[in-house]
């Protein structure tokens, strides 16, 4: 076939009935095959017909010695007109020098809604914690659910701003914190979402405004802990709790609340234990998975916590060693309990007044009694599993489990001495 009959063939402007009755070219020993056909009045602008029925529109074109096959978009999502469009944009940017893939991308990440962004960077970051998801995700719930269908960038920084002081005003705490993952979405974009150059589609975040103004709220550390004088009061307390309804989980929350203080273990990590996963008595220890610093830890018991344990064993019937009211999972909300001690904790102390605290108040208190009998600070990060990678020093340490089990029953001694008023002197422990 003469090369004038080719051209013929390939090259007519796409229209609709023309697209439309395009033949299928056929297999070939088994194998897809396909055609392409080129529009003669818009140069660069043309069809890929496969074997297997589809009509893709493309840009096919060269420019400055560089080859732009771009795909437009399939026939039946897009009409023959809607394509050439595309296609006539695609080419004046190819033109001027710009590739139109990163006006594709653009477009599409500039469409970007709050809540895409958040789901792709949770998928990103796969080692985060599922707590940590959950917590996210109730906040954007709680704080953004009116924000998830914005685009990121029709949020500014003035909205950052009114929204960051109305939750402020609720709560300082919880508008800097939602802020905060706020501006890691926008971060995760700005690093994810780049074009061909390498450069950020997202370049403002939009946050930035409120270290600019110095607007966080800057809420100090929390460094309350049970003190001496309350410490008999609180634990009377505590033990004095019953289930006085039916679903009751003050009992429950009573014997963790007694382990957390003498464990010094977070939350996250101590509320979930099961007895079969966790808890060893042949090795009178509690083995923790995968925790807070990604790491596994072993803590011993000391002699306290082994009995306290094995009472719990005895009379539990639930695979979790601090379960719901129904034994099925570990117990949750305990806040309800937790006022509860605080209010009637007045009533066994001198001065009539409530002890407030927080479950983390606790491992303060932990930390705060071992600090007082000056074990070392390799020996305390340990027991508190603190990551101690950032000191050169610490990596040439390796302390064993019963090594800790000395400053444990230490530090189970003097609590203790403090909750029976024996206590006189750190030093004696």
């Amino acid at each position: 076939m003469k090369r004038e009959e080719i051209l013929k063939n390939v090259m007519k402007k796409l229209t609709k009935s023309y697209v439309d009755n395009m033949p299928i070219p056929p297999t070939k020993n088994g194998k897809h095959t396909q055609k392409i056909y080129r529009d003669h009045t818009l140069i660069g602008f043309s069809v890929r017909v496969s074997s297997t029925g589809e009509k893709t529109f493309i840009v096919d074109k060269r420019s400055r010695g560089k080859l732009y096959r771009i795909i437009i978009g399939k026939l039946g999502v897009l009409t023959v007109d809607e394509a050439r469009k595309k296609a006539q944009k695609y080419l004046g940017l190819i033109a001027e020098g710009i590739d139109p893939r990163d006006a594709q991308k653009r477009e599409q990440i500039v469409g970007t809604t709050l809540q895409e962004a958040f789901d792709a960077m949770l998928a990103a970051r796969k080692s985060m914690k599922e707590r940590t998801r959950f917590d996210y995700k109730k906040t954007m719930e709680r704080e953004f659910s009116d924000w998830s269908v914005k685009s990121l960038t029709s949020i500014s920084s003035s909205d950052v701003e009114t929204r960051h002081s109305k939750i402020g005003k609720r709560t300082p705490v919880g508008a800097d914190n939602a802020f905060k993952l706020i501006r890691a979405i926008f971060n995760y974009a700005k690093a994810a979402y780049k074009d061909s150059k390498n450069e950020p589609i997202i370049k403002v975040n939009p946050v930035d405004i409120l270290s600019e103004t110095r607007a966080w709220y800057g809420t100090r550390r929390r460094k309350s802990i049970i003190k001496i004088e309350q410490l008999p009061a609180w634990y009377k307390t505590v033990m004095s709790l019953t289930n006085n309804r039916k679903g009751s989980i003050a009992t429950t929350v009573r014997d963790y609340l007694i382990a957390a203080l003498f464990m010094g273990d977070r939350k996250g990590e101590l509320q979930p234990i099961t007895w079969e996963h966790n808890v060893d008595f042949g090795a009178k220890v509690v083995n923790f998975y995968d925790t807070k610093n990604h790491l596994d830890f072993v803590l011993p018991m000391s002699d306290f916590l082994y009995d306290h344990f094995k009472k719990l064993k005895k009379s539990s019937t639930s695979q979790f060693v601090f379960p719901n009211a129904d034994g099925t999972a570990p117990f949750s909300n305990p806040y309800k309990v937790i006022a509860r001690v605080s209010k009637e904790s007045k009533r066994h102390m001198k001065d009539g007044k409530p002890i407030k605290f927080t479950i983390h108040d606790l491992r303060r208190t932990f930390i705060t009694t071992a600090e007082g009998l000056d074990l070392s600070a390799y020996t305390l990060k340990r027991l508190l599993n603190h990551k101690m990678s950032s000191d050169v020093t610490a990596g040439y340490i390796i302390t064993e489990t019963e090594r800790l089990r000395e400053p444990m029953q230490r530090i189970t001694n003097c609590l203790l001495a403090i909750i029976n008023g024996e206590f006189k002197s750190y030093s004696d422990y």
